[in-house]
Parts: C-alpha cells; sequence; structure tokens
C-alpha cells in the first residue's frame, strides 16, 4: 500500500538582480546605460526596442546590430544566454573590519557594441 504523496508546490520565482549594460555606439551618440531588470527573460529584439526608445528620432530608425565578444547577438536569444553576467563586486571592509553594504551593490556593465 503506498502513502499519499503530499502535492508539490513549486517554488516561488528567484529574484532577478539587474543586469547592467552599457551600450556602445560606431556613430557619434553617446554610450547608452540600461539596467535590464529581468533579463532571463528579456530578448536582444526587446533590447533593440528599448535602445530605439532612448535614441533622438533622427536615429530611432537605423538598423541595429549589436555585437558581444565579436559575435552579431540574434534577435530571438535570451541576454543571459548570449551575454556572460559580470560577477559581483566582493563586499569592501573598512578600517574596523566591517563589511559595507552600501558599496558592494554596485556591479560591472557589460559592453555591446552597436
Amino acid at each position: 500500500m503506498e502513502e499519499p504523496t503530499e502535492p508539490t508546490t513549486t517554488p516561488p520565482p528567484k529574484a532577478e538582480a539587474p543586469f547592467p549594460l552599457t551600450i556602445r555606439f560606431t556613430t557619434s551618440l553617446p554610450d547608452l546605460d540600461l539596467d535590464i531588470p529581468l533579463p532571463s527573460r528579456t530578448t536582444i529584439i526587446t533590447l533593440k526596442s528599448l535602445i530605439r526608445a532612448s535614441l533622438p528620432p533622427s536615429h530611432s530608425s537605423n538598423r541595429l546590430r549589436l555585437i558581444y565578444s565579436g559575435r552579431l547577438l540574434p534577435d530571438t536569444s535570451l541576454l543571459t544566454t548570449v551575454l556572460k553576467a559580470p560577477p559581483p563586486p566582493p563586499p569592501q571592509a573598512d578600517r574596523k573590519g566591517k563589511t559595507q553594504i552600501g558599496r558592494a551593490s554596485c556591479r560591472e556593465r557589460v559592453w555591446i557594441k552597436c
């Protein structure tokens, strides 16, 4: 006789840290800093839409090609599958050896050429 099993519950989705990106343009446009809140659900085509929304109207209709580590990023790929997330910075200690929480939250940025 088998014992009744308890219903399995799925754990709540894990909170994601924002993915810090800097877009470097080959034209005279300044670098664009974006923090992507849900990188595991964001595709490259969505990223292109975010970039276009931040561009001046004269550049928003231009074709965007995103390059990371010498590779062209395919539109249907998720950010987390084609970009390497930066490691979190090590906690910094003050003179008394105590960890400073506020300063440890800054992460390196991932650079993408456009």
